[in-house]
C-alpha cells in the first residue's frame, strides 16, 4: 500500500498530504539523468513540477503563502513517507541530492514569493 501522511500546520486550515513515491516516479528520476547531470535548475523544476503535485495535494501556486518553515515541515513529512526512497540514494552515493531537492524547493519557494512583491517606485 502507497505510504501517506496527513497533517496540519499550526495556523492554516488546509490539511496537507503527501504520499509515497510509486515505482514510475522514481524510475523516471533516473530515467530522466536527473541524478547523473546534477544540475541545481533539474532537480527543482522536476521536483516542484512534477513531483510535488503527483505525491501531494500542494500546488506550486501555494508556496507562496508558506513561510520557509512551513515549507520545512513539508519537507520532512515528505521524506518520512519516501524513507525507502532517500535511503536508496543514500546506499547508491547521491546523498548531496536529499540536500539540493530541499534546497531546490526553497529557492522555488523564495522566487514565488519575489515575483509576488510589488516593484519599489
Amino acid at each position: 500500500m502507497r505510504g501517506q501522511l496527513t497533517f496540519k500546520i499550526d495556523g492554516r486550515d488546509k490539511e496537507f498530504m503527501v504520499q509515497e513515491l510509486i515505482c514510475s516516479q522514481i524510475i523516471e528520476i533516473f530515467d530522466k539523468k536527473i541524478l547523473d547531470n546534477l544540475t541545481f535548475e533539474k532537480i527543482r523544476s522536476h521536483f516542484v513540477k512534477k513531483v510535488l503535485p503527483e505525491a501531494s495535494n500542494i500546488k506550486e501556486s501555494e508556496l507562496l503563502s508558506l513561510a520557509p518553515s512551513e515549507v520545512e515541515v513539508i519537507w520532512k513529512k515528505f521524506q518520512e513517507v519516501n524513507s525507502v526512497f532517500f535511503r536508496t540514494l543514500k546506499q547508491i552515493s547521491k546523498t548531496e541530492v536529499v540536500g539540493q531537492i530541499k534546497a531546490a524547493l526553497l529557492t522555488d519557494f523564495f522566487a514565488l514569493y519575489a515575483k509576488s512583491l510589488k516593484q519599489a517606485t
